[in-house]
């Protein structure tokens, strides 16, 4: 038996001493039973017993937006500043998976830190190692990367830390952001499909108008024959894409459009709150989108109901899961009318022109069985089922009524187009 010195924290508070193990793995495991995170051991001689690890100065860390290390080229500006949220849960997964096989904190955010690549996520896991080492608390040296790590994800290191079980924490953590991943994933699948098969139509129709349609206009000019009114429109409407002048005005006026609604939608919380009802009011996309917003609700008050977090303090959070304000309006009248006694079940079926009228009706059976945790869990579960359900019907209906529509676009052209062969042929029988 070797005797270690070990740093850590429990209960929230920094604690060191000295324990006897066979190795620092087992000591390690024996301290993680009395609710200590461990942050580093050493050997009873001062010396740490991790060898050959890299300094904490060796690894190249700066703000330029192109980096040069060892060979290699990261870039630092732009979408590459940013932490994608696949780094994130790589390094959450990291993280938990060496905490719950007993190596310190400290040790596993610097072997992770080393094996990764994204400039940004190394450039945070290293101040976030440098603080460690300079007595910060967990807690406190995640918070100081507010862009990274939001709200929800600083509540649950929280609760870890102050509860001694930040294995435990992590580990709902990792699948909280899988599930994240999970619903962006099938939103953007939702939306891929119809927006391809339109960006199709549009190429087609434009090709055609502006390379078909003039042939057959010139055809019809040297036969001398009266066009009908629907392929007057065809022609017209090719004459007009042919004009570089025109096709300017219509760029113009989407930039200007684009422009105005960027500026009004990020400026005008007025107008945000509009345009967040018309979009919950879409056909099935609407739908798609309360779904997802509540399973993700419902899971974040989950974990914090499981932290001993109080309701109206999980509510506030609950609210960085969307960014509609709809929601997020919602969600503050229920905070603030909490504190009048009345029960949440109660509060979320006046709220049942947002909120689907399960919702309130699954928190009333929680209520009733005193276990919330477990109900908020099922009701996220429940959710996420009928989100995945509303994706398959969608890429069911979507397929055909695109199809469909490519070919309405395709035929009306066509027809048009031939019509005037028609007219001379019913004549000349």
């Amino acid at each position: 038996m070797a005797s270690f010195e070990y740093a850590g924290v429990q209960a929230g508070k920094k604690v060191t001493g000295q324990i006897s193990a066979s190795n620092p793995k087992d000591a390690a495991l024996e301290l993680r039973k009395k609710k200590i995170i461990v942050t580093s051991i050493k050997k009873g001689n001062g010396k740490s017993d991790n060898k050959g690890q890299q300094s904490l100065d060796d690894i190249p860390i700066s703000n330029s937006p192109i980096i040069l290390a060892k060979g290699n080229i990261y870039l630092n500006f732009g979408p590459w500043a940013k932490v994608p949220p696949k780094e994130l849960l790589q390094f959450t997964k990291k993280v938990a998976t060496m905490i719950k096989a007993g190596l310190p904190i400290l040790e596993s955010i610097m072997m992770i830190r080393d094996q990764t690549v994204h400039m940004k996520m190394k450039m945070t896991a290293h101040t976030i190692i440098k603080d460690l080492n300079a007595g910060t608390n967990l807690t406190d040296a995640f918070a100081k990367h507010p862009k990274v790590f939001d709200n929800i994800y600083l509540n649950m290191i929280s609760a870890g830390e102050a509860s001694g079980k930040l294995d435990e924490f992590l580990v709902k953590l990792v699948e909280l952001l899988e599930k994240n991943a999970k619903i962006k994933s099938g939103i953007k699948s939702a939306l891929f499909y119809p927006v391809m098969l339109l960006t199709v139509a549009s190429v087609i129709t434009i090709f055609m108008l502006w390379k078909v349609v003039p042939v057959f206009e010139k055809m019809y000019g040297a036969m001398g024959v009266k066009l009908p009114a629907a392929t007057l429109v065809i022609v017209n409407a090719s004459r007009y894409i042919a004009d570089p002048a025109n096709i300017l005005r219509i760029v113009l006026i989407i930039v200007v459009i684009r422009v105005s609604y960027g500026f009004l939608y990020k400026n005008v919380e007025g107008f945000r709150h509009v345009m967040h009802k018309r979009f919950l009011k879409f056909p099935l996309f609407g739908e798609l989108i309360v779904k997802a917003t509540v399973s993700r609700m419902c899971m974040i008050m989950a974990n914090l109901t499981r932290a001993g977090v109080g309701i109206i303090d999980t509510l506030k959070i609950s609210k960085s899961v969307t960014t509609n304000l709809v929601f997020i309006y919602a969600l503050d009248r229920i905070s603030k009318q909490i504190v009048t006694g009345q029960t949440l079940s109660t509060l979320l079926k006046n709220e049942e022109h947002i909120f689907p009228p399960a919702l309130s009706q699954l928190t009333a059976v929680g209520e009733k069985t005193g276990n919330m945790e477990e109900m908020f869990q099922s009701i996220a579960t429940y959710y996420e089922e009928e989100f995945d359900a509303v994706v398959a019907a969608l890429s069911s209906i979507i397929e055909p009524l695109m199809i469909v529509l490519i070919g309405a676009i395709i035929g009306v052209l066509m027809i048009a187009l031939y019509m005037p062969i028609f007219s001379i042929g019913q004549a000349v029988g």
